[in-house]
């Protein structure tokens, strides 16, 4: 009976997925964040030692920059991003991220200096934060409170999914091209969607 009434649940998370449009945005962000994050963490690890030569060490500097930037970037957010239209914020974070993380591939590639990556880590969490806090405003917002354990369990699913799809996708090309190019890649999938829901919201308007 339990087992039933959780396929059950589930079931009918994803179909309400499938009637509310904001909803249904925010679970392509969120799978599209996720399938981002499965593909870089697969690959991260390598591309910076190759880079900057470094340890452990240099990675969890990076790590703390980027968390700082997501801090900053959520606090910010919180204090003046009230007023903004949500979906224009997931969409530009979407395209400005993509942008960063092709710029940060692209650098170190050539200029492998530390400074420049903690830098640009940094700036990525910064404009990665409104995303998410975005996103999960949103779903508060569009959704009615007797779907709320079903909706999340099923973002959940969703999200995990895309997580660990690409990370197996990425272990296997990462056998046949290089790590930069995976990252230009994911970086540019993002930037290109990011702009593309901005065009659609703009058409809207208009």
């Amino acid at each position: 009976i339990i087992e039933k009434t959780m396929i059950g649940d589930i079931k009918e998370g994803l179909m309400y997925f499938k009637g509310n449009k904001d909803i249904r945005m925010v679970a392509n962000t969120m799978f599209l964040l996720m399938a981002g994050v499965g593909s870089i963490y697969i690959i991260i690890i390598v591309f910076v030692q190759q880079t900057l030569g470094s340890s452990t060490r240099h990675l969890g500097l990076l790590a703390m920059f980027l968390g700082t930037g997501l801090f900053l970037g959520s606090m910010g957010y919180g204090r003046f991003g009230s007023g903004l239209c949500k979906k224009t914020v997931i969409n530009s974070g979407l395209f400005i991220a993509g942008f960063i993380i092709v710029v940060f591939a692209v650098t170190l590639k050539f200029w492998p200096y530390f400074f420049i990556a903690a830098l640009l880590s940094a700036v990525l969490g910064l404009f990665a934060a409104p995303i998410v806090v975005s996103s999960n405003t949103l779903l508060h917002e569009a959704m009615v409170d007797e779907m709320r354990g079903r909706i999340f369990s099923s973002l959940e699913i969703v999200m995990h999914v895309g997580f660990l799809v690409f990370m197996l996708l990425t272990s296997l090309s990462a056998e046949i091209t290089s790590n930069s190019s995976i990252l230009i890649a994911v970086g540019s999938i993002f930037s290109i969607i990011g702009m593309v829901r901005l065009i659609k919201g703009i058409r809207k308007k208009i």
